[in-house]
């Protein structure tokens, strides 16, 4: 996965809110204040105490990572927000 520039990881966050549309809002706050992922198939977040350490997607003890996968986007791309 490519490296992104500021303004393009702002834009993948703004992508994965658009994509799952203002009915999900609420859910999607429900979820983080119980520090649960939340997505679909395509797009989504997890916080990294989903992770074990031995999983290949394990990426440290603390931070949000987002995934927004193909087709939703031209190439699967993933932002890692630290907490």
């Amino acid at each position: 996965m490519k490296e992104l520039s500021e303004a393009e990881q702002r834009q993948l966050i703004k992508f994965y809110y658009g994509h799952m549309g203002n009915g999900e809002f609420l859910t999607i706050l429900e979820q983080y204040s119980k520090e649960c992922g939340y997505g679909d198939e395509y797009t989504r977040y997890v916080f990294a105490s989903y992770y074990e350490e031995w999983e290949e997607d394990y990426f440290g003890e603390e931070g949000i990572i987002y995934f927004i996968d193909y087709p939703a986007v031209d190439q699967d791309t993933k932002r890692f927000i630290d907490i």
